[in-house]
């Protein structure tokens, strides 16, 4: 069984309406659908934002499934300069940046094996995207000498917040798996900071939000153009995973 993790539900939303669900679980606070799709058995997980949510979902997930690939999947923020929104970055491998320290730790590399079918999947569906390397951090990178910084200090193409930790846990158990991002804020891009304004699932305060917009409606050009940037990669996410399945 291929097991599919992302964060959020913006980013599992295509790939949920297309599965016929068998089975639902909603334990270790992540959402999990069993079902088929393109005739295959495959697992959706939405494990929430961050480390903790992440390492909580996969456990249960790995513990409880046979899973036999996993793919984590998602947005992305972008490290190197040529990567535009939507734009979709496979990983070959995938660092760490712990909070406090510029220093390289250990790695993952994604399985050869499923990166080549990756490869040929996305290929034969003429669909474009970039190899890399990601870099998973604990909170959001808002500025853009951050964002340059980190990319220098990692080698990296993009920024996330779960896939090490995922990836971390597969390779303790010996499973195959990859990492599929999609562009969701460029290298150049400031965000705002929305994470205060989110809970561990993506949902968004609403109170919070309208209090910070009502006291800097400036930023509302910024949230548009992120919202704009965030379909963009919704698309080409969605025929990624699609071309993904039919390859695996």
């Amino acid at each position: 069984m291929i097991a599919f993790f992302a964060a959020v539900r913006e980013e599992v939303a295509a790939l949920r309406k297309q599965i016929s669900v068998e089975e639902t679980v909603s334990e270790a606070a992540c959402h999990a659908y069993r079902g088929t799709y393109r005739g295959r058995e495959l697992l959706l997980v939405q494990t929430g934002m961050g480390k903790k949510r992440a390492k909580a979902a996969t456990r249960f997930i790995l513990e409880r499934y046979p899973i036999t690939t996993l793919v984590s999947f998602g947005f992305a923020g972008a490290l190197a300069d040529e990567l535009e929104a939507g734009d979709v970055v496979l990983c070959s491998e995938v660092h760490c940046a712990q909070e406090g320290t510029v220093q390289k730790p250990s790695s993952y590399c994604s399985d050869a094996g499923v990166l080549a079918l990756a490869t040929r999947a996305l290929e034969r569906a003429a669909v474009e995207f970039h190899y890399g390397s990601g870099v998973t951090v604990p909170q959001l990178v808002l500025e853009p000498e951050d964002k340059k910084k980190l990319g220098e200090a990692f080698n990296a193409h993009i920024v996330d917040m779960e896939s090490y930790w995922i990836a971390e846990m597969a390779s303790d158990r010996r499973i195959p798996f990859i990492v599929i991002r999609s562009v969701s804020d460029t290298r150049q891009e400031r965000l705002l900071p929305f994470m205060r304004m989110l809970t561990m699932d993506g949902r968004v305060r609403w109170k919070e939000a309208a209090s910070y917009f009502v006291r800097r409606p400036q930023h509302l050009i910024a949230l548009f153009h992120l919202v704009r940037n965030v379909r963009l990669a919704q698309r080409s996410l969605a025929t990624s995973i699609d071309s993904l399945i039919a390859g695996l």
